[in-house]
Order: C-alpha cells, then sequence, then structure tokens
C-alpha cells in the first residue's frame, strides 16, 4: 500500500512570510513525488496533486528522474542528482546519502524588469524518516544555503543526518537583489571605519619641538627599532601562544553545544567559571610578580595557554568542560607581568609608542589563526584542538629558552 507524507511544520523560529508558504506548498508536491518513489503509485485528486496522509519512513528508490515524474503548477526542477554517503560532512561528521534536488518557485519578472523567482534546493535522505524539515536562514535570506536543517542546539545536529527530507529557499530574491541589505552589509562597516579614522586624526597632538624620539613617518619602524632582543622574543612568543587562542576560539562553543550535549545556558556556566577564575588571579598575581619577578608568571601563563585545547579533547560532559573552563580562566595568570614586561623593556620616552607597536603586530600577524582554525576544524575537532596546543608549546619553549633563560643569565 502506498503512503504520502505529511509535512511538518516549520520551526517556531522559522519566519512566517508568503515566500514560507509558497516553498512549503512545492514542497509538500515534491514530498508526495519522493513517497511515490518509493513504492507503487499513490491516488491523485481531480487537480492532479497526489492527496496527503500520515507520512511513513521509506527508502528513496529513483532519484535521476524523480525532476522528470515531478509536476506542480509555478514550480520547476531544475535537477535532481543522487549524493553518496560521506561526500559531505557536517563539521566531522559524514551526510548520509540522499537526493538533491534543486528547482525555482514562481518565476516571473518585476517591475523593474528583472527576473524573480523563489530558489530552493532540497535534499532528499535515501533512508528517509516521513518528516520534512524546512531551514530557516535567518534575517532577509538573499541566498539558497545548504540544506542541511541545524537543529538541536547546534550546527552539527542536523535534520538530514537524521533522516529529514530538509528544504531551504532564498525567500524570493538573490543578493544582487537586494541593493538595501548591501548598502547596509558594506556601508556600516565602512562609516565605522572612516569614523574612527577621523576620530584619531583629531586625537593626534602635534610633536613638540624638542620632543625626542621619532617624529616623522616612519614613526613605526623606528619605534620597531627600539625592541631590545627581549620584547623581540617575547612579541614571538606571544604570537605562537594567540595561535593557540585563536585557532579553537570560534568552535569551543561548538564543540561543548555538539559533542559535550550542553544548553546554551550551561554554556554561559562555562563562561562564567572563567571569568571568575581570571577575576581571582589578577590582584595577588600582579603584587607576587613585582616581587618575585615576572618571567616566571608569564611562563605560567603561556603553559595555560597550551593546557586549554589540550583538555578540550576529553572534555565530553559539563564537569570536565567545567574544568577546562578554569584553565582557560588561569591563562589571565601572568596577563598583568607580561604588560608590565612589554613596558619595562621599552624606552621611557616611547613606552605608549612601543605597547602599540607591539600590539598592532601581534594582532595582525594572529588575524589569519583565524582561517587556520577554520580548516583544522574541517578535517575534525581534534586536529584543530592538537593544532592549538602545538602553537601554545612552540611559543611556551621560545619563552623560556630565549626569553627567562636570557633574564636568569644577566
Amino acid at each position: 500500500m502506498s503512503h504520502t507524507p505529511q509535512p511538518q511544520r516549520p520551526s517556531p523560529d522559522t519566519p512566517h512570510r508568503a515566500p514560507v508558504a509558497a516553498t512549503a506548498l512545492a514542497a509538500a508536491s515534491l514530498l508526495a513525488t519522493l513517497a511515490a518513489c518509493t513504492s507503487g503509485p499513490a491516488p491523485t485528486a481531480g487537480d492532479g496533486t497526489p492527496p496527503l496522509s500520515a507520512a511513513k519512513a521509506a527508502p528513496l528508490q529513483r532519484c535521476e528522474t524523480l525532476a522528470q515524474g515531478f509536476a506542480h503548477a509555478g514550480t520547476r526542477l531544475e535537477s535532481a542528482a543522487p549524493v553518496a554517503a560521506g561526500t559531505l560532512k557536517q563539521g566531522d561528521r559524514p551526510l548520509p546519502a540522499h537526493c538533491l534536488v534543486k528547482g525555482k518557485l514562481n518565476e516571473r519578472q518585476g517591475r523593474d524588469g528583472r527576473p524573480y523567482a523563489i530558489g530552493f534546493e532540497m535534499r532528499l535522505p535515501v533512508d528517509w524518516n516521513g518528516r520534512f524539515y524546512y531551514q530557516g536562514n535567518g534575517g532577509l535570506d538573499g541566498a539558497v544555503q545548504p540544506a542541511l536543517g541545524a537543529l538541536g542546539g547546534g550546527p552539527l545536529t542536523g535534520a538530514l543526518m537524521q533522516g529529514f527530507a530538509v528544504l531551504s529557499s532564498d525567500a524570493g530574491h538573490s543578493g544582487p537583489q537586494t541593493p538595501f541589505s548591501q548598502a547596509v552589509s558594506t556601508g556600516i562597516p565602512a562609516s565605522l571605519s572612516a569614523a574612527t579614522m577621523v576620530f584619531q586624526w583629531f586625537m593626534l597632538e602635534p610633536a613638540a619641538a624638542n620632543e625626542s624620539g621619532p617624529r616623522d613617518g616612519i614613526a613605526f619602524a623606528a619605534v620597531v627599532r627600539t625592541f631590545t632582543p627581549a620584547l623581540r622574543e617575547l612579541l614571538v612568543s606571544d604570537i605562537l601562544i594567540r595561535f593557540c587562542e585563536r585557532i579553537p576560539y570560534a568552535f569551543v562553543v561548538l564543540w561543548a553545544i555538539d559533542h559535550g550535549g550542553l544548553t546554551a545556558q550551561q554554556f554561559g556556566w562555562l563562561v562564567t567559571i572563567e571569568m571568575g577564575t581570571a577575576m581571582v588571579c589578577y590582584i595577588p598575581v600582579a603584587h607576587l610578580a613585582e616581587k618575585h619577578g615576572r618571567g616566571p608568571f608569564v611562563l605560567a601563563t603561556f603553559v595555560f595557554f597550551t593546557l586549554f585545547p589540550l583538555s578540550l579533547i576529553w572534555a565530553t560532559d559539563f564537569k570536565w568542560l567545567a574544568l577546562a573552563f578554569v584553565l582557560r580562566g588561569l591563562k589571565e595568570f601572568g596577563e598583568p607581568a607580561r604588560k608590565a614586561m612589554i613596558i619595562g623593556e621599552a624606552r621611557p620616552e616611547l613606552r605608549a609608542r612601543t605597547y602599540g607597536a607591539y600590539y598592532l603586530i601581534r594582532d595582525c600577524a594572529v588575524t589569519g589563526g583565524s582561517f587556520l582554525g577554520a580548516w583544522l576544524w574541517s578535517l575534525g575537532p581534534r586536529w584543530n584542538f592538537t593544532g592549538a596546543a602545538v602553537c601554545g608549546l612552540s611559543g611556551t619553549i621560545w619563552f623560556g629558552w630565549f626569553v627567562c633563560r636570557r633574564r636568569s643569565g644577566d
């Protein structure tokens, strides 16, 4: 006996708009065709649209011919192609075999003379669980995002991975057709950058005639040339340590929610634990560093930076993640000492400029850490964490050998 699917309602946070309703209607018809592909022919209504009854899970038997066998007013399927299991991954998890269907709905010409349509893609799993998920793409949409169906608290808990048929659409417009959104996305950042530059220009004070130190256009290079050997080695080690911090930075929340099973509220408690640990460290450590020397405290900080990504590899529940975030908070252990070391190594008349030049070089160098982290995450979370720990260990060894060793020998 043939069974045709009953589409599920969109998730509660999906925007309620006409394109959503129209695309969902086309999806219902497409799902009806999918069910027909799984067994025998289904009965049809007077207008040719299969009537919808309770959906039941069924395997997909035909994909390539799905576009030819589909007919629905105002909807055109552009392609239907099988995707083998493991061809795509969601995080480090292979996606199951599915049929990728792409099409357009309600194609028409707008008043401006340009063509418009609701673009969509739908991924139909071979082992369908009988359920449908409408993926909302947020904001103004404007692009057909891959129909993976993020649900349950994170992008690794996908509906497609759980056997849902998933639909994604651009809500009836593409990015180039939304000049207002383009103006917002590019104009606001550009305006803020220009305002910042103007603000900094007015803050600059004319150099005094008798001011010592660099005053002309090569001031930055001149300041960098005043860096002591110890400050240069501290900068190199600090760059490596910040790579250790930056590589996993954006992915820690994904690891906690998708692999540790935490809720958003529990992750908030982890951040509270981190901040509380950092605050406890600041005052007493700053006092002890002035009394016993800065080097050992900076070295200890770099060790904590290194231990955090390593601890994440084995942290798969709230208890162990809480311990990992204590280590993350302890990375502030020697931060006052490190900043004091920068000032202490600078020439008195150039302290502010030296501090600014140090941070400019460091932050520009570390910018690429986010891209490196994304690439390592695509290989797998443990690749990401291990790569971060290698950078941290390198920075720690560099500081211990070139800075602490030199200062103890002086």
